[in-house]
């Protein structure tokens, strides 16, 4: 039992510790300059809401507790890619890509779409959504909008080189 608590302890600390510069320096700069998220249902920031026959949730109780309410988020509040972006010390959760492509993406882009899976077919009958196909597609286009305002595909590529990627697909999609 006394070593349980002790592990407790030690455990308590080092998370302290490590997040102390959130408390120390007020505003935090974030730890790379970009966030990339691909994925499914957990991820979907309300990329879906821009497409016209889709499976959105964007009314309530789809995010009651967030802190805007109903966002389009298959999540009451802030899903896995939210809370990795605030550990990492954006300011916000990242942009979702939408129709048109966002403006503001040096910060990252959230690709994300409710019903999505790797196969272009996977929650097809759930009516439109963006695959992995077209969100890697839609990440090519905020690729070459980075070079153009970076100057160049070499200083891009050093840039986007720094930032991070994550993705999460296919979970209870198979059967589809």
């Amino acid at each position: 039992m006394e070593s349980g608590l002790k592990a407790l302890w030690v455990l308590s600390s080092v998370l302290l510790v490590s997040n102390w510069q959130h408390w120390t320096y007020g505003k935090v700069v974030p730890q790379v300059p970009c966030y990339f998220v691909f994925g499914d249902s957990l991820f979907d920031n309300k990329n879906n809401n821009y497409l016209d026959k889709s499976a959105k949730v964007n009314y309530l109780p789809y995010g009651i507790d967030f802190d805007t309410g109903a966002s389009g988020k298959c999540i009451n509040g802030l899903n896995i890619a939210d809370t990795i972006a605030e550990q990492l010390g954006f300011d916000s959760y990242i942009t979702d890509f939408g129709v048109r492509g966002c403006t503001n993406f040096l910060d990252g882009v959230n690709y994300g779409s409710n019903g999505a899976g790797i196969l272009d077919s996977t929650g097809s009958l759930a009516g439109e959504l963006f695959t992995m196909n077209a969100q890697l597609f839609n990440h090519n286009i905020t690729v070459s909008r980075i070079s153009k305002i970076l100057g160049s595909e070499e200083v891009a590529r050093k840039y986007l080189s720094q930032c991070i990627y994550v993705s999460d697909m296919g979970l209870s999609r198979t059967e589809e």
